[in-house]
C-alpha cells in the first residue's frame, strides 16, 4: 500500500485524524517519511539514521504482516520493537512513583489516578465494582485500543477530566469516578513522548552518559507514540487498523513482564495539551493461587463519587483541600479558546473534583 500525503499543519502533532480505516497505512508511512527527513534529525551520523529507518521499516512490516494474517508474525516484530526498552530503562519503562509526562507542560508523579463508570441513574460503586472486569465475565470484554476482545484490563487517567474525556463527556450526573491507588512497583511502557517536543525532551533526558542511546531509545518511543495516535472518523467498523500496532504492543508487554501501557487520551485536540489527559492501561494476571488477579488483590480503588452530586455540595470549602504534592497539574495547559487564550487544567471543574476525591481518598487510609 503506497503512502499517502497527509495534510496537517503540524504535521507530527497528534492524534492524527483521517476520515476512512484504509487511510491509516499509507498516512502513517507518509508522517514516519517525513520524520526520517525532519529537522530534529539533521545532524545525526548515516548510522544513526539508518537506525530509524529499520526501526519505522519494522513499525510498517507489523502492519502488513498483520493484514496478510500473519500473526504471529506481526506479534514476533512487535516484541522486537519493545526490546530496547528492557524492563527498567530510566524513561521508557516508567512506574507510577515516576514522571510521566508531556515535556515541560505538566506532569502526574505518583500511584494515585482515576477510574470511571458511567450509568444513566446517579450510582454508587464498591471499589471491588470499579475494577477491572473478572475473567469469569471475559465475554463482556470488548476490544479497545491497547486490549483486545475477551482479555480484561484496567484503564485509569491521571485526572478526572481525563476519565471524562474517554467516556465521551457525558452529563454530570451519569458520570462516576473512584480514586485508586497502583502498585507502586508496577513496570509501565511509556508512550507519552510527542516528536514536537523532541529538542526539550532530548534536554531533558540525553545530557547524560548513554547521550547517543538515549536519544535513539527517545525517538523510537515517538515513533511508537505517533503509529499509535491515529483516530478514524469512519464509523460502523468492526476492524480498526489504528489499533493493530496498539493491541500488538500490549500483548508484547504482557509477554515481556511489563504491567501495564502509558499513552496520551486519543480524544483531545492537541497532544501538547494532554498532560491531565494521561491515560494507563495496566495487564490483569492470574498468578495461580486463587481467582482473583493481581490488580485485583493490589489496586487500592475507593467507592465511586458521583460528578453532579460533588457540583451540588454547597458546604465544602475546596480551598482547604489539598492536592497531593505528587500531582503538578494545576498550571497545564489544556486547550486554547477561541479568543486565543489559554486555558489552565486549574480553571476546569475536574481539578478541584480531582482533589475532593483525593482527600477522601487520603483520610479513609
Amino acid at each position: 500500500m503506497e503512502e499517502k500525503i497527509y495534510k496537517k499543519e503540524d504535521l507530527f502533532t497528534g492524534p492524527f485524524q483521517i476520515e476512512n480505516d484504509n487511510e491509516y497505512l499509507p498516512i502513517l508511512k507518509f508522517i514516519l517519511k517525513e520524520l526520517r527527513h525532519s529537522e530534529n534529525l539533521m545532524g545525526y551520523s548515516d548510522d544513526f539514521k539508518n537506525q530509524i529507518a529499520d526501526y519505522i521499516g519494522k513499525v510498517i512490516e507489523l502492519i502488513e504482516e498483520y493484514y496478510q494474517g500473519k500473526l504471529e508474525n506481526a506479534l514476533s516484530i512487535a516484541k522486537e520493537l519493545i526490546v530496547p526498552f528492557g524492563l527498567s530503562h530510566e524513561f521508557a519503562v516508567t512506574t507510577p512513583l515516576k514522571s510521566v509526562e508531556i515535556g515541560t507542560n505538566g506532569a502526574s508523579k505518583c500511584n494515585e489516578f482515576f477510574r470511571s463508570r458511567v450509568c444513566d441513574e446517579i450510582t454508587n460503586y464498591t471499589g471491588e465494582e470499579m475494577n477491572h472486569v473478572p475473567f469469569s465475565k471475559r465475554e463482556i470484554m470488548c476490544t479497545q485500543r491497547f486490549s483486545i476482545s475477551g482479555l480484561p484490563s484496567l484503564y485509569v487517567g491521571n485526572t478526572s477530566y481525563c476519565c471524562w474525556l474517554e467516556m465521551g463527556k457525558p452529563e454530570a450526573h451519569k458520570f462516576n469516578v473512584s480514586p485508586l491507588k497502583l502498585p507502586r512497583d508496577s513496570r509501565i511502557l511509556n508512550l507519552v513522548f510527542p516528536f514536537q517536543m523532541f529538542s526539550e525532551l532530548k534536554q531533558k533526558y540525553c545530557n547524560k552518559s548513554k547521550s547517543d542511546e538515549n536519544e535513539l531509545i527517545l525517538i523510537k518511543l515517538m515513533i511508537l507514540n505517533i503509529a499509535t495516535s491515529f483516530r478514524v472518523t469512519q464509523t460502523n467498523r468492526t476492524f480498526k487498523s489504528e489499533y493493530v500496532i496498539p493491541k500488538c504492543l500490549m500483548l508484547a508487554c504482557l509477554d515481556r513482564g511489563l504491567d501495564g501501557i502509558a499513552y496520551y487520551s486519543k480524544r483531545v485536540e492537541n497532544e501538547l495539551y494532554a498532560a491531565p489527559a494521561i491515560n494507563i492501561t495496566m495487564f490483569p494476571k492470574k498468578d495461580g493461587k486463587d481467582d482473583k488477579t493481581t490488580l485485583e488483590k493490589n489496586v487500592k480503588i475507593g467507592n465511586s463519587f458521583n460528578y453532579a452530586i460533588y457540583k451540588e455540595i454547597k458546604n465544602i470549602d475546596k480551598s482547604t483541600v489539598e492536592m497531593e504534592d505528587n500531582q503538578n497539574l494545576k498550571d497545564c495547559k489544556v486547550f486554547i479558546d477561541s479568543a486565543g487564550t489559554d486555558i489552565f487544567y486549574s480553571a476546569l471543574g475536574f481539578y478541584d473534583f480531582d482533589r475532593y476525591l483525593l482527600q477522601s481518598f487520603k483520610s479513609k487510609d
